[in-house]
């Protein structure tokens, strides 16, 4: 199969009704995955040296997340959403605008800070455009950061490395559901570090 070039993912996005980013961010996947299953790595050398300065970096790199993660832990926790999470029905009416980042017909993220209590919240949007039965899916994310470097980080992320971060209140609106379902994702926290 060809390649999704950036020319591609225009016209794919205008086509679907979802902009290019998403193709493109596909793209991104497909290619070192397939890369790794093709090129036989098994004669080059791992340099020791390397090897040493990553699992510091990696040790390192967990303690920050340990204090990151306790400091945001109590942070979000004192936010309405976190205590009463189906006051997310008000929408927009309870958050400030900080940042668009996307904003295409069917894909927005945002950075959000919540009227109440002040906390960060990366925000995204993402819908299916349902041709036939015009009756489009709709999945909505809220994931409480504590800066706005850390949701900057965030937003290099495609859309479905998103799904399993946590914490993260989701509003998910199935086609076939009458309601939108509300939950918050709060199992691992420290397996997210960003």
């Amino acid at each position: 199969p060809r390649p999704v070039t950036p020319e591609m993912a225009v016209r794919l996005g205008k086509l679907c009704g979802n902009g290019p980013r998403l193709w493109l961010n596909l793209q991104s996947v497909y290619d070192p995955w397939h890369a790794e299953r093709r090129i036989d790595t098994r004669k080059i050398p791992t340099l020791h040296a390397a090897e040493e300065l990553l699992s510091e970096a990696e040790n390192l790199a967990g303690t920050w997340a340990e204090m990151g993660e306790q400091r945001m832990n109590e942070a979000y926790k004192q936010c309405v959403y976190w205590r009463e999470p189906e006051k997310i029905r008000e929408g927009s009416k309870r958050f400030e605008k900080i940042a668009t980042y996307i904003e295409d017909d069917h894909w927005f993220r945002r950075l959000l800070k919540c009227d109440e209590c002040s906390q960060l919240y990366f925000y995204e949007l993402y819908e299916w455009t349902d041709y036939e039965k015009g009756n489009d899916p709709q999945y909505r994310k809220w994931i409480p950061v504590a800066s706005e470097d850390e949701a900057l980080k965030l937003l290099e992320k495609p859309p479905f490395e998103l799904n399993g971060y946590e914490p993260c209140l989701c509003m998910d609106w199935p086609a076939d559901k009458g309601d939108p379902e509300i939950f918050w994702v709060r199992r691992n926290l420290a397996a997210n570090s960003v």
